[in-house]
């Protein structure tokens, strides 16, 4: 049943004889629906979607209630703003979800039922008020997207190098409060860290990374120089180191750098010369180095990079 994106609106009432209805799929979600979850929504046997993102429900969801839903792969209900999940010690792996995405509501903790979680591929848990460390047992294949970004996390550390995460690709964990820059998976290609006040300097992993595109630091606390690995790559297309205390000259070399689009150095405490070398970034279509101590003529010569729309 898919009734989303409409007008429809005041409160659920129970679903009678809900064990015994057929639907696959229950689609609330764009509407002005309000009030209480009916619990019977739980009790549909052969439901594989729920989806009800972007309504104004309300209600503590216990864990017990998935239980009966054992065929449920996907579950989303984000944008309800007053809805959380009750954790508890209850310990049941008949619930194996494909999708879980609850961002923006009111989420205090990881919910506890995710550590028994075996064929999770995307988790979305951002705009909510989670606080702390990032449990351990978060991590595991077969996760390729992860959102945890705006919430109160500290130590935004990924798990040791011995536990596998070559599955994971998008990770976003900016806005959050502060910790230590993350060791990457080696096949990630979407990583924002952006707003944690971040200190130091950008570790090897991400030196190592071939498959790294976009690279978001923006807004934290880093201090080093921009190490020349960045600038070797071929695989980064977006590269934003805005707002930090990165120092000295820019790397010199970008001949490798054939993907990049967006390069921003903005705020920082750069200085020296342009590198000639950005003429062979052919696809570049903005460049923002304000705000540095840069100390050099005006590049005529990125005029030979045809792409490029924005310089700063």
């Amino acid at each position: 049943m898919r009734l989303n994106q409409n007008q429809l609106g005041g409160g659920l009432t129970e679903f009678h004889n809900a064990s015994s209805l057929l639907q696959e799929i229950l689609d609330l979600s764009n509407n002005n629906f309000e009030g209480e979850l009916p619990e019977s929504i739980f009790r549909l046997p052969r439901l594989t979607d729920l989806i009800l993102f972007s309504n104004n429900f309300s209600k503590f969801i216990d864990p017990y209630m998935f239980q009966d839903i054992k065929n449920l792969t996907i579950l989303d209900l984000s944008f309800n703003t007053f809805l959380s999940i009750r954790n508890s010690d209850l310990n049941f792996t008949t619930l194996q979800l494909q999708k879980f995405i609850m961002c923006t509501c009111d989420v205090k903790e990881f919910p506890a039922f995710l550590r028994n979680q075996e064929i999770l591929q995307e988790l979305d848990l951002s705009d909510n008020k989670i606080q702390g460390k990032i449990p351990h047992w978060i991590w595991k294949e077969p996760l390729v997207y992860v959102n945890l970004s705006h919430n109160f996390l500290k130590d935004i550390e990924l798990p040791a190098a011995d536990i596998p995460l070559n599955s994971l690709v998008i990770l976003d964990l900016h806005s959050n409060s502060d910790g230590s820059f993350p060791i990457l998976p080696p096949n990630i290609n979407f990583l924002s860290v952006s707003d944690n006040k971040l200190v130091g300097g950008i570790p090897l992993s991400v030196c190592n990374s071939t498959s790294l595109a976009i690279f978001d630091l923006s807004h934290n606390q880093m201090s080093s120089l921009i190490p020349q690995c960045l600038s070797d790559s071929g695989s980064l297309s977006a590269l934003n180191l805005r707002g930090n205390n990165f120092h000295g000259n820019l790397p010199h070399n970008f001949t490798n750098a054939v993907s990049l689009r967006a390069l921003d150095i903005y705020g920082n405490h750069i200085e020296g010369k342009l590198p000639r070398s950005f003429v062979s970034c052919k696809t570049l279509e903005t460049l923002d180095l304000g705000s540095n101590q840069i100390n050099d003529t005006y590049p005529f010569w990125l005029e030979d990079i045809p792409t490029c729309k924005f310089l700063f």
